[in-house]
């Protein structure tokens, strides 16, 4: 449970700098603050064998300012920075984001919303919450190739074509992830005597949720530069 936590903060520190990246700064410092929570007292601990206690500590300060003043100096760039009111002409077939982004929530929504319905406190009998689990599992399984099939229009704007390919691919990984999470309870309810490793089920959702998380920014990014 220790080794889950620090790989939960290592999770939470490299959202982070996607938000950074994708100029989500709110949540960015939000999620640093939650991972230097986690993550800080274990480098601190191993520095501490390195070096003293107070060299250590004021490592991890100094780390700290640096960054800190780096994230400040450059959202004052951001808001102080000219803005650009010549128009240029696009003479590229522009790629609608939105009908991707609409595609990409019709082949994932089911999949997505089924944690909610198998794990919801209304059930009453084991026998109704096992059907809602191997429902899930299946749909799961077969987003994955509703999402394979989503087809990006060809432009000249790579980044934009390479953030959509990354979201296919973020939503893909989610899927997988949730299709071997609901396996665990699946496999559990066909089999009474089959036991589940807790530490890899929770891997699992993290790992879901995480890719769910990427997929949204990375199609928020794409909104921003269409």
């Amino acid at each position: 449970m220790k080794y889950l936590k620090y790989i939960f903060g290592i999770q939470l520190f490299l959202g982070a700098i996607w938000c950074f990246y994708y100029s989500a700064l709110k949540i960015g410092f939000i999620l640093l603050a939650l991972a230097s929570i986690i993550l800080v007292p274990l480098i601190y601990g191993l520095l501490k064998k390195k070096i003293s206690g107070f060299k250590a500590g004021c490592l991890i300060f100094s780390v700290f300012f640096i960054g800190l003043s780096w994230a400040g100096i450059s959202y004052l760039c951001y808001l102080l920075a000219p803005v650009d009111t010549n128009i240029v002409a696009v003479k590229d077939n522009k790629i609608s984001v939105y009908a991707f982004e609409q595609s990409l929530i019709s082949a994932t929504q089911t999949c997505f919303n089924s944690y909610d319905k198998a794990f919801s406190k209304d059930i009453k009998y084991q026998d109704e919450q096992c059907s809602l689990i191997s429902d899930a599992k299946k749909s799961c399984n077969s987003a994955q190739q509703e999402v394979d099939e989503i087809i990006i229009q060809n432009s000249s704007n790579k980044e934009l074509i390479s953030l959509l390919n990354e979201a296919k691919s973020d939503a893909k990984s989610s899927l997988q992830a949730w299709e071997s999470f609901f396996s665990f309870y699946n496999n559990q309810c066909i089999s009474k005597n089959s036991a589940m490793n807790p530490t890899e089920v929770k891997l699992q959702l993290v790992s879901a949720a995480k890719n769910m998380y990427l997929m949204n920014m990375k199609i928020k990014k794409a909104k921003s530069i269409s």
